[in-house]
């Protein structure tokens, strides 16, 4: 039993070297539980999960998502790291109200059934790693420790997955993941960071700031693989990363609100425009998102009374700013709303028109859900009595329509029904189907629409 301790600053007592060195060995399991993570803090696993995904390996972890802190895009990652699904791995992430998941304990198992543990204080993070002052127990059964105790360690972790405990979702894939995102216990973007240790500000002496111990292995956003070391050139095209853009216009979460929703600071009504966005990009590289109609946003195509809504994924809205609107202090944004019907050698223009997106049921005593919508005015009533007027299909629930995002340069919303017979039609239907099947689904009835699919306005 070894005990360590970086108040000491001694790189040699950090968790980083402790799997650096116990992961040389040939393992044959591996387990872990941390309160928070981080994909950069994976980097020194890559070798070991590598080995793990490609030969099947047990491989059993728990991962907290505490004050929905835990990012989507550092699941997606370490989910195709992990090769989930496979047989033998198992990835939990477990979520409480008014409580932590907080154990943090990693353990091995080497082929020739040896065993060793550490138990501390250090989360699977960069600064768990390698920064913050950690303290922990390190056992290895090489070392003459409790064999005993050291199944007991492992046994704790696959007690969560035998019998599934309250808290615990099992991720199989990105469907999962985005229905934890929809949920609020994963988040799309980390929370604004406001003065805190080591900043000074405000009268006060600044503190004494730590410098990592250790230098740890990059890890690409979306490869799963070790990043490129600088200096040296790739040996393919890289593809483009799924990471999400800090919002560059000050943008905060409010009270009473999930964190996802991010509001104007001392926002009192609607933002509008350019000034409802947060300057952040959608996951990917995507421009926007390719939807299934259903019968609420075909209603004004059929005559029928009533408000028609587009519904927003929870995971693209950390793009939009909010403010404030109505009774109920209703999340609120305003945009322009450009319409056209896209068929085969022919596009109807259906001008530009006012749209808003809200958020319903978040407070007490009012309609809806906890969803975001946008409202598809009722100017698109006037754009299918031309499509009917030229002898072309109108658009039905089951159709699919191209939702293009704003940008700083456009700040406008696009939406573009398809005739179904078009070739553009059966492109994007095809690439939503896929996307179905594949479980890569952005929230109900939606998948995310990439660069040169749309034509061009």
């Amino acid at each position: 039993m070894r005990y360590i301790d970086t108040g000491s600053r001694d790189p040699a007592q950090t968790l980083a070297k402790w799997l650096e060195e116990i992961l040389q060995g040939d393992v044959a399991e591996l387990r872990l539980q941390t309160g928070f993570f981080s994909l950069e803090g994976v980097g020194l696993l890559i070798p070991t999960l590598d080995r793990c995904k490609t030969n099947d390996l047990t491989t059993n972890i728990l991962i907290g998502s505490n004050d929905a802190s835990t990012l989507r895009d550092d699941i997606a990652g370490f989910v195709d790291i992990l090769g989930v699904p496979r047989n033998n791995a198992q990835l939990g992430i477990v979520n409480f109200g008014g409580a932590y998941f907080h154990p943090k304990t990693y353990h091995i198992k080497r082929v020739d059934g040896s065993q060793a543990a550490f138990v501390g204080s250090a989360n699977l993070t960069a600064s768990g790693l390698a920064l913050h002052v950690e303290a922990g127990i390190a056992l290895d059964t090489n070392d003459g420790d409790d064999q005993l105790h050291l199944t007991e360690i492992a046994a704790a972790i696959d007690r969560w997955f035998v019998k599934k405990r309250e808290g615990l979702t099992l991720v199989s894939g990105l469907g999962t993941i985005d229905a934890l995102t929809e949920s609020g216990v994963l988040a799309l973007a980390p929370p604004p960071r406001t003065a805190g240790a080591g900043t000074g500000g405000s009268g006060r002496l600044a503190r004494p700031r730590l410098k990592p111990l250790m230098s740890l292995p990059r890890v690409g956003a979306t490869s799963g693989k070790l990043a490129t070391p600088a200096g040296t050139t790739p040996a393919a095209p890289t593809p483009p990363a799924a990471t999400v853009a800090v919002p560059t216009l000050p943008s905060v979460p409010r009270k009473g609100f999930p964190s996802y929703l991010l509001f104007a600071p001392n926002a009192a009504s609607p933002t509008s425009s350019a000034s409802a966005l947060t300057g952040a990009s959608l996951p990917g590289g995507a421009v926007g998102l390719i939807v299934q109609l259903n019968r609420d946003s075909a209603r004004h195509f059929i005559g029928a009374s009533g408000t028609a809504n587009i519904s927003i994924p929870v995971a693209t809205v950390f793009t939009l700013r909010f403010g404030i609107y109505g009774t109920h202090d209703r999340p609120r944004a305003e945009f322009s709303l450009k319409l056209r019907y896209v068929s085969a050698g022919k596009v109807i223009n259906g001008g530009t028109a006012s749209t808003n997106i809200m958020g319903y049921g978040f407070a007490t005593g009012e309609t809806g859900h906890g969803d975001v919508r946008m409202l598809v005015p009722t100017d698109a009533r006037q754009l299918g009595n031309a499509v009917q007027a030229s002898g072309l299909t109108v658009p039905a629930a089951g159709d699919i329509a191209l939702l293009e995002w704003p940008t700083a340069s456009d700040p406008s919303f696009r939406l573009s029904f398809l005739d179904k017979c078009s070739p553009i039609s059966h492109q994007a239907t095809t690439l939503f189907r896929t996307a179905m099947a594949n479980g890569q689904v952005v929230g109900k009835g939606a998948c995310w629409l990439q660069a040169g699919v749309s034509p061009t306005w």
